[in-house]
């Protein structure tokens, strides 16, 4: 079973992630609406959850073998992930030499979120595992780094305790709650020090989500509703999801997010309403296929063309940016009018979705394909590998 509408929604909130992103007056900034770009990723999480859990506990129980399934986990975010690592350094690298002042105002090259030690963990996709001070280099695979973690969790729990595994799933929601309310000083504003623990939430509720769906579903329970009353649940839900970020998104009680998205998780997976069909378009679906590239490219696109917007204004003596500091860090923002930022942000986003659709055809895929290479290396442990169950993994 493949959950296309799943598809549809990732390619949706990654373009929204990126818009979020971009430093300067937009609708959807001026909404306020952009805060929930940072939360859009425990959805992403969700996701994850629901789709591994469906593609990968039975074929793991029969068998299938925890290091064959982490090396073809680690090919799905590893490539891409180390590309674009490699061509921060390399940018650094060039601003440290002929391009110093291209925007960049004195900052020290391979210091604070550049750090060269920091290099070394994002190799090791151990940059978010509370080893630095601050988000590195580039910085949104904090999540990259956090859902490797799941993976392995996962993995163990499986081994540990098999077809108990929700047991796992509800003790890691647990757990993760505990921690992020009374131990991570940002609460589910961690990324780089706690945010292991936002992933697991999310990929804990999302495994319940599946298994909820999977029971319903098995049951045939809602599957003869109509399509009308399917759509108003996917607009409720999807309602419910921008809401709820709105109102709970700088509480504590954002911890419940994840689990409200497991709800949206179960509607979607029927796939039976209105916007679900819209969700299944052409072309949402490849924008959730390369919503990877798209969530990994997307900085370093931004900064560069703020970059080019800096020295715009050094060039014409135009007031057109300003930076903002953040603790020991500070970061640059556009003072553009507002048609001129959101015509900058479309051009970013435009920017982006090409950038990513060659990413995804000359990096993931062939990263993937050489992992599943070696993957298949790992002989299966005992029988035949399960069913996939769900391809948009």
């Amino acid at each position: 079973m493949r959950f296309l509408a799943f598809d549809g929604l990732r390619g949706l909130f990654s373009l929204l992630v990126v818009l979020a992103h971009v430093p300067a007056a937009t609708v959807l900034r001026q909404s306020g609406l952009s805060a929930t770009g940072d939360t859009l990723v425990d959805l992403f999480f969700v996701f994850s959850g629901f789709v591994i859990v469906a593609g990968y506990e039975k074929r793991l129980l029969d068998g299938y073998g925890t290091g064959r399934f982490l090396v073809e986990r680690l090919g799905r975010i590893y490539p891409i992930h180390f590309v674009m690592l490699m061509v921060f350094i390399v940018t650094e690298i060039a601003f440290a030499t002929v391009l110093g002042s291209l925007g960049q105002q004195g900052r020290v090259p391979f210091a604070g979120d550049k750090a060269v030690e920091a290099i070394f963990t994002h190799l090791t996709l151990t940059h978010a595992w509370n080893v630095h001070e601050m988000p590195t280099w580039n910085f949104p695979t904090w999540s990259l780094s956090t859902e490797w973690a799941a993976y392995i969790v996962f993995a163990i729990a499986l081994l540990v305790l098999r077809r108990h595994f929700l047991v796992f799933a509800v003790a890691g929601i647990a757990f993760s709650v505990f921690v992020l309310v009374t131990v991570a000083p940002e609460g589910m504003k961690s990324y780089h020090d706690y945010g292991v623990f936002r992933s697991i939430l999310g990929f804990s509720a999302g495994a319940i989500a599946y298994r909820a769906f999977e029971v319903l579903n098995g049951r045939e329970a809602f599957s003869s509703l109509p399509k009308p009353v399917f759509t108003v649940l996917e607009i409720t839900g999807l309602a419910g999801l921008f809401g709820l970020q709105v109102i709970l998104g700088a509480t504590d009680f954002a911890v419940a997010l994840p689990l409200v998205f497991t709800l949206l998780m179960v509607v979607f997976a029927y796939g039976k309403g209105h916007v679900s069909d819209l969700m299944c378009s052409r072309l949402l679906v490849y924008f959730g296929t390369i919503s990877l590239s798209i969530y990994v490219v997307h900085v370093w696109i931004i900064m560069r063309a703020g970059n080019v917007v800096a020295l715009t204004e050094r060039l014409t003596g135009l007031d057109l940016v300003t930076y903002v500091a953040e603790g020991d860090a500070r970061h640059l923002e556009l003072t553009l009018s507002p048609l001129a930022a959101n015509l900058f942000a479309l051009a970013i986003l435009a920017t982006v979705v090409l950038v990513s659709h060659f990413t995804y055809r000359y990096v993931e895929l062939p990263g993937q394909a050489l992992f599943r290479r070696w993957a298949k290396r790992r002989p299966a442990v005992g029988g035949e590998p399960g069913r996939v169950t769900a391809a948009t993994l």
